[in-house]
């Protein structure tokens, strides 16, 4: 399982877009965020909303509610606001954006 974050790569771009950046913690490896990347034809945008699909469904497969004392964790929960960021990556190709004074503006 291979693990590389280089911010000038589309693998590197897609992990800093998910936050996996931890090479002692990270959830995907380089083979899986490079399939994402080959069903997206290489646009790192929605490579990160399909990499952000697969983490969402797997918070889904043990989707409950943990209460410990006053901490309670709604994985259900969690993991459609996964799935909402997502949207944010897919969405972000399908708007015009135009570049000004070396800013963005939607």
């Amino acid at each position: 399982m291979s693990f590389s974050y280089v911010l000038t790569t589309s693998i590197g771009q897609v992990r800093f877009n998910i936050a996996d950046t931890n090479p002692a913690d990270f959830i995907f490896t380089d083979a899986e965020i490079s399939h994402c990347l080959g069903k997206a034809g290489g646009n790192v945008n929605i490579a990160t909303g399909y990499v952000l699909l697969a983490l969402a469904s797997d918070r889904s497969k043990v989707a409950h509610i943990k209460v410990i004392g006053k901490y309670k964790e709604d994985l259900g929960q969690i993991a459609q606001e996964i799935r909402s960021q997502a949207e944010i990556f897919f969405d972000i190709e399908k708007v015009p954006r135009e570049t000004t004074g070396g800013g963005v503006v939607i």
